[in-house]
């Protein structure tokens, strides 16, 4: 009857050390899965840090880009305009001076 009740006990400190095993197993995991969930967005965080500022430079790239064909095309104009203006103010000047003294 001993040997049965030491059999038995024998059995149920297996069981608690499984048990115990089983806890430390779960807590183990919890945690890694706790550090993994972190890490993971971590890394997207960081991913969508560097995809947003490329995004911005590209952004800043086609708008100076843009700055630089507007800031042309105003330039030629102005030019343009200029020498309309070189070209005719003798005759703009004559036109209106003739329309002031009854021409």
């Amino acid at each position: 009857m001993d040997e049965l009740i030491n059999q038995i006990m024998d059995i149920e400190h297996e069981a608690q050390n499984i048990i115990e095993g089983a806890r430390e197993a779960r807590e183990a995991l919890s945690g890694r899965i706790e550090r993994d969930s972190i890490k993971m967005r971590n890394d997207i965080e960081a991913q969508a840090r560097r995809k947003n500022e490329s995004i911005k430079q590209i952004e800043s790239d086609e708008t100076q880009k843009k700055l630089g064909e507007i800031n042309t095309e105003t330039e030629s104009a102005l030019n343009a305009l200029n020498e309309k203006y070189s070209t005719n103010k003798d005759k703009w000047v004559d036109a209106i001076v003739q329309g002031v003294i009854g021409g």
